[in-house]
């Protein structure tokens, strides 16, 4: 909500000093990825559209490839992969390979939830060929895993910031309620984010949340035994 607050405060400058015209900053991309945190897709979606009425199909092709896998995030899920995979044409011609990661993600997660394993692993092995130059953090191989783990570990890609500072807390062996006091959320949204996580990354308990992550087994806890503890 602060984020809101502080991108309309950029709207409202721009149209102060007369470049409410100008899209020299992508305001209403920021806007709609913040809707988007909250679960307003329909207020997100018509800021996204705005975005991409206004900087057409010419230039500007990092912005325009993120604001399409924004407005994609949006649509029911069998409507997602077309324009995913054509926001992910426009993201590898403008270079930015932290947001060709992302787009692959979002493809990946979507194609993997609709059942189309081939695909999804197609896509997998596309973002973990472009991982390194997004991320210098490279996560614990394990001596004689199998192929699969290097497809798996590209999902954490789908991971919003949000939830991926709860997943590596989780992973700690925090409880729910000490996850929220130490982040400052809700009990309950720190739930929601586990759900979220746990579908993404394919795991049902936060022993199986720590393997994927590399992360050393704490002391026994009991929310280890119980993901709603």
């Amino acid at each position: 909500q602060v984020a809101l607050d502080d991108f309309q405060a950029v709207a409202d400058l721009l149209d102060q000093w007369g470049m409410a015209q100008s899209e020299t900053l992508s305001w209403r991309t920021e806007m709609a990825a913040a809707h988007l945190q909250l679960g307003n897709h329909e207020t997100a979606a018509r800021f996204a559209r705005e975005q991409l009425r206004r900087i057409g199909t010419d230039g500007h092709l990092r912005v325009r490839g993120r604001t399409m896998r924004l407005l994609a995030a949006t649509r029911d899920l069998h409507r997602r992969p077309p324009m995913l995979r054509e926001a992910v044409d426009v993201l590898h011609r403008s270079g930015d390979k932290f947001e060709l990661a992302s787009a692959l993600a979002a493809l990946h997660d979507a194609y993997t939830r609709l059942g189309d394993a081939g695909r999804a692993r197609s896509v997998a092995r596309k973002t973990n060929s472009i991982r390194q130059a997004c991320f210098a953090e490279q996560p614990v191989r394990r001596v004689g895993a199998p192929d699969v783990l290097e497809e798996t570990e590209v999902d954490m890609l789908a991971l919003s910031d949000a939830e991926r500072r709860v997943a590596k807390a989780a992973a700690k062996g925090l409880t729910n309620r000490e996850i929220a006091g130490k982040l400052y959320l809700t009990t309950s949204t720190v739930e929601q984010h586990l759900t979220r996580i746990y579908r993404k990354l394919g795991v049902s308990s936060r022993v199986q949340l720590q393997s994927r992550l590399g992360v050393q087994s704490p002391s026994p806890h009991p929310a280890l035994q119980d993901a709603s503890a």
